[in-house]
């Protein structure tokens, strides 16, 4: 399922839904959307017990400026207990998925820092997804977008060098730690 309100069902239809997908469909369930204050450890055990085998949340970012500007009412707290609620099921489903915005123009070099620092905090394994935020005139996030989108080539290629950078580090290099934390420590939680 995609969708992003779907753990906002309360806990009986979820149960309602998980007994019947059991019952009836039989297949192995994904749901590509939830957001982080709707997840709880009944909803999780319910749908796992139907069948649920993955799950994509999306984050988007852990910078309390951002997140107003993106609407997301939701806590890092928050997030951190979902990605804790989910790994909790990690015997019985796929890593977690979370995804991330980044290229936002209006985000620091010390915005982005404190996003990876968040995101070095969680608990493993995960899998990242990372995006990148688009504009489709005339849908714009404040007046100012038409103004500043000059910046926006700029905040590319540091975005998706630290991308690169992320993939390289939790994908490519799991067994180099030690080598990673001596030149990133200052950016990554590395054990």
């Amino acid at each position: 399922f995609d969708d992003d309100a779907f753990f906002i069902m309360p806990l009986e239809e979820i149960r309602d839904f998980a007994k019947k997908y059991k019952k009836l469909i039989k297949l192995p369930l994904c749901i590509t959307g939830a957001t982080p204050s709707t997840i709880t450890k009944e909803k999780l055990s319910a749908l796992v017990d139907s069948g649920l085998v993955g799950m994509r949340m999306g984050i988007q970012t852990a910078g309390e400026k951002t997140k107003k500007l993106y609407k997301r009412r939701y806590t890092n707290k928050q997030v951190e207990k979902s990605v804790k609620l989910l790994n909790e099921f990690r015997h019985r489903t796929e890593m977690p998925k979370f995804d991330f915005i980044l290229d936002n123009p209006w985000e620091t070099d010390d915005d982005l820092v404190e996003s990876l620092n968040f995101l070095s905090s969680l608990p493993t394994p995960i899998t990242l997804n990372f995006f990148s935020l688009l504009f489709y005139p005339p849908l714009f996030l404040s007046p100012k977008d038409e103004i500043k989108i000059g910046v926006y080539h700029h905040r590319v290629t540091i975005a998706h060098y630290l991308q690169l950078l992320l993939v390289v580090w939790l994908e490519v290099l799991p067994h180099h730690h030690s080598w990673l934390g001596s030149k990133f420590g200052w950016l990554f939680r590395v054990s």
